[in-house]
């Protein structure tokens, strides 16, 4: 494995944490101020990721590169889009829980109500699954078209 592969991988595997961070800390994405931020990373990510590809700094199957440098910006719309949608249908402000208990983002503090955990446990379980699934998805479609 030559030191530009290192590189590469380190650096796909420091943009799927950033996919992890945005999908735990999905109640900072309630303010646009902070949606707009994370939107900007994101973007900078997947532009970086078609300069790889087009400069042929790709050590994955074609477009896999692409693919794997956007899915924080998937992420990220899939975690904005799912939070207006759980408040258009149920009426009710979404909050997300990890381990049964409400959740604070980095940056916003929780002021669910702990009566309602069951809708917060199903929307926490849709906003982690959704992205995690459409990804895996395309990655698999990707796989089996262009490898």
């Amino acid at each position: 494995m030559t030191l530009s592969e290192v590189y590469f991988y380190m650096l796909i595997i420091f943009i799927q944490l950033f996919t992890l961070l945005i999908i735990t800390t999905s109640e900072d994405l309630k303010q646009n101020k902070r949606y707009i931020t994370y939107l900007k990373i994101t973007l900078i990510l997947v532009f970086s990721g078609i300069i790889m590809e087009l400069l042929d700094w790709n050590h994955l199957c074609p477009f896999q590169c692409i693919l794997l440098t956007s899915s924080p910006f998937i992420t990220l719309n899939l975690a904005k889009g799912t939070t207006c949608l759980f408040k258009k249908l149920f009426k009710k402000e979404p909050f997300q829980t990890i381990r049964r208990k409400l959740s604070d983002g980095i940056w916003v503090d929780n002021k669910g109500d702990i009566k309602q955990i069951d809708y917060y446990i199903f929307y926490s379980f849709v906003l982690s699954a959704l992205p995690l699934i459409i990804i895996v998805g395309l990655f698999i479609i990707l796989n089996n078209t262009m490898c």
